[in-house]
C-alpha cells in the first residue's frame, strides 16, 4: 500500500518536528509493508535534514520500523500502525489479513496496540463498519474491527451479532418480514453490556446496523418495571447511535403489512452511510477508556458486562522456570482485583494467555495453586472451594459474559453467589416465572447463549437448592424472589 506508508512517513516527519521529545515507533502488518514504509521514511529523511537530530535523540528507545511479527517486547511513547490491506483496485475488501487471520491472531493484535505508552494512531484505508464479520471465524479480524472503531470513536461498545438464539417466535416472524424486503438481520445484537432483538445491516457497510427493531409482547417486557427498564435502556442505545423501531406483538398480530410499512419508513429515515451521522465525540483518552468502571451508570438496565484481568509484562516469559512467585503474586492480585468470584481455572487461562507459554502444563498449574493458596495464607484474597474473591464481603452481581471473549461458559465455573443473584434478579424482574423460563433468564443474564439438556438439568438442581434456602419460593405455580434474595451472601 504505497499511498498509505508515504502518509504515515509523512506523520513521522511531522512527528520529528512537533513532538520529538516523545519517542516514536512504526509497526506494519507485513513483511512487504515495512519495507515500504522503511524506504518511503528514509526518502524523506534525505529531503529533510533538519529532522535527524530526533532520530538521534532517544537512544535508549531509537525510532524503528517494524512488522507484526517482530514488535514483541518493544515500547515506544507513540506507535504508528500501518495496516496496509485494504480494497483492491475494483474497490473489494478482502477478509485476509494475513497473520490476523491465523489461530492465535488476536493475541498478535494484542501485542501490537499495547505498544504505545501514551499515545497510538492507526492507518487504514477503511473503517471498522467495511469489515462483514461473517465472511470470516477468524478471532483476530474480529478484534481488529473492534480497535479500529475505538481508534475512531473512543467508545468500546462496537455492536455486533452475538450469535444467540430469537428470544420468540414473534421475533423469529418479523426479522423474516424484515428479510423479504431486501434486508439482511442479525438476531440479538450485542452492544455495551445490552442486547437488540434485531438488527438490520447496511447493505453499503454489512458491519453497521441501519435499525435496531425491539420486539416486545413477551412476559418479560410486560410489567411497569419492566417497561421502565426498557426506556431506559432505550435512551442508552440511543445515546450509542443505534435507531430504534419497537413493534408491538399485538400490532403486529392485527396488521402485520401495516406494521413492516413502518419499518420500511424507519429504514428510508436512517442515514445511508456513517458519513451522514454526526461526528463522534473525540476518542477518550486510553487509560479510562480501558479502566471505566461499567458499575458507574445509575440503575443499569441490564447485567454489567464482565470484566477481564489484564496480565502485565509477561511477554518476556517464555519457560515456566521463568514464572517467578513474584511475577505470579502480581497477576493473580491483578486477576483476582478485576473479575471475582473468579475460578483458579480462569486465573490459569489469564497468565497462560498473557504469557507466549504455549499451554498450562501440570507444572505450571501447581505453582499458580501454590501461590493461591499462599496468598490466600496471608489473607491477601480470599479463597471458597475453587472460587477466588478480592475481600471477605463476598458480595456479588451476575455478569454479562456474552462480550468477554475467553471467559469459560460452564455453569462450574461461576460462583455459586453469582448464579444465585442471577436467578434472584431475574425472578424479581419478571414478578413471578416458571422454572425453565427462570433458567433461560439466567443464561441471558450472565451471557451464556442458549438452554441446553444439560444445562437445564444443571439449574434445575440449583433452583431446587435456591428454593431451599429461601432465595426464591413457590407462588402460584411460578417462582419468585425470596426471603433470602435480598443481596446478602448464599449459595
Amino acid at each position: 500500500n504505497p499511498v498509505e506508508a508515504r502518509q504515515v512517513a509523512e506523520a513521522v516527519l511531522r512527528h520529528a518536528r512537533e513532538t520529538p521529545r516523545l519517542s516514536l515507533g512504526v509497526a506494519a502488518f507485513n513483511l512487504s509493508q515495512m519495507q515500504l514504509l522503511l524506504d518511503e521514511v528514509e526518502i524523506l529523511r534525505r529531503q529533510n535534514p533538519d529532522t535527524d537530530a530526533f532520530f538521534a535523540a532517544h537512544p535508549d528507545e531509537p525510532f524503528f520500523v517494524k512488522n507484526l511479527e517482530n514488535i514483541q517486547g518493544d515500547e515506544r511513547d507513540v506507535i504508528f500502525i500501518s495496516v496496509g490491506y485494504g480494497r483492491d483496485a475494483l474497490g473489494n475488501l478482502s477478509m485476509n489479513f494475513g497473520p490476523l487471520n491465523q489461530e492465535g491472531g488476536e493475541r498478535r493484535l494484542n501485542v501490537l496496540i499495547t505498544r504505545a505508552k501514551q499515545r497510538c494512531v492507526v492507518f487504514s484505508n477503511f473503517t471498522a463498519d467495511d469489515l462483514d464479520l461473517s465472511r470470516t471465524q477468524a478471532a483476530g479480524v474480529r478484534h481488529l474491527r473492534g480497535y479500529l472503531a475505538y481508534a475512531a470513536s473512543g467508545r468500546l461498545d462496537l455492536p455486533r451479532a452475538s450469535g444467540r438464539e430469537p428470544d420468540s417466535p414473534f421475533e423469529t416472524e418479523v426479522a423474516a418480514a424484515i428479510r423479504t424486503l431486501g434486508m439482511e438481520v442479525d438476531h440479538q445484537v450485542g452492544t455495551a453490556g445490552y442486547f437488540v432483538d434485531l438488527g438490520v445491516r447496511d447493505p453499503a457497510r454489512p458491519g453497521r446496523y441501519l435499525l435496531g427493531v425491539e420486539c416486545d409482547g413477551a412476559m418479560y417486557h410486560s410489567g411497569r418495571t419492566a417497561r421502565e427498564r426498557d426506556r431506559i435502556r432505550q435512551a442508552q442505545l440511543e445515546s450509542l447511535g443505534w435507531r430504534i423501531h419497537r413493534i408491538w406483538s399485538t400490532s403486529w398480530f392485527e396488521n402485520p403489512e401495516a406494521e413492516l410499512r413502518k419499518v420500511r419508513a424507519a429504514l428510508d429515515a436512517a442515514p445511508a452511510t456513517p458519513e451522514d451521522t454526526p461526528p463522534p465525540p473525540p476518542p477518550a483518552p486510553l487509560a479510562e477508556a480501558v479502566e471505566t468502571d461499567p458499575g458507574e451508570a445509575e440503575d443499569p438496565p441490564t447485567t454489567p458486562p464482565y470484566r477481564m484481568g489484564r496480565i502485565r509484562g509477561g511477554q518476556g516469559v517464555r519457560t515456566a522456570e521463568q514464572l517467578t512467585e513474584a511475577r505470579l503474586r502480581r497477576w493473580i492480585l491483578e486477576v483476582v482485583e478485576a473479575e471475582a468470584p473468579v475460578h483458579a481455572d480462569e486465573i490459569v487461562v489469564r497468565i497462560r494467555d498473557g504469557t507466549p507459554i504455549s499451554r498450562a502444563g501440570t507444572q505450571v498449574r501447581r505453582r499458580i495453586e501454590e501461590t493461591l493458596a499462599a496468598l490466600a495464607q496471608e489473607r491477601a484474597i480470599h479463597l471458597d472451594g475453587p472460587f477466588a474473591w478480592a475481600d471477605a464481603e463476598r458480595n456479588v452481581e451476575p455478569r454479562d459474559r456474552s462480550e468477554a471473549s475467553g471467559v469459560s461458559n460452564q455453569l462450574d465455573h461461576i460462583a455459586p453467589e453469582e448464579l444465585r443473584a442471577a436467578a434472584v434478579q431475574a425472578a424479581r424482574d419478571a414478578c413471578r416465572i416458571g422454572p425453565e423460563d427462570l433458567g433461560r433468564e439466567i443464561l441471558r443474564l450472565l451471557g451464556l447463549g442458549s438452554l441446553t439438556a444439560q444445562r437445564r438439568e444443571w439449574l434445575e438442581r440449583a433452583i431446587e437448592g435456591w428454593v431451599e434456602d429461601r432465595a426464591l419460593r413457590e407462588q402460584d405455580g411460578g417462582l419468585v424472589a425470596g426471603e433470602g434474595g435480598r443481596g446478602e451472601r448464599g449459595k
